[in-house]
């Protein structure tokens, strides 16, 4: 693994919306998916296609950085950025 997150972005459909996709996001990638194995996946909402689990923010702590740099790449995000959910996200088909 890389010290540090690759990043690149793609522009899809019409509008052209960007997809982040992240390269050796996280340092500790077997912690977060040994968590995610653990957790209790459902719907948390009407707008995500899918079951979550909600799971503590502070896993991000590695990767602050690169999400607030890509942010403001991407979304133009002023200054800091906050996380305002966290979750392991599958998408499922019915």
């Amino acid at each position: 693994m890389s010290d540090s997150p690759r990043y690149s972005i793609e522009r899809v459909g019409i509008c052209q919306q960007p997809v982040v996709i992240i390269d050796d996001f996280h340092p500790h990638p077997e912690h977060l998916r040994d968590m995610a194995r653990r957790s209790n996946f459902q719907t948390l909402g009407p707008y995500y296609p899918g079951i979550q689990a909600p799971t503590d923010p502070n896993h991000l702590r590695p990767v602050g950085s690169v999400l607030s740099e890509i942010f403001r790449e991407v979304f133009d995000a002023p200054g800091a950025v906050s996380v305002v959910q966290c979750s392991f996200s599958r998408v499922t088909v019915p």
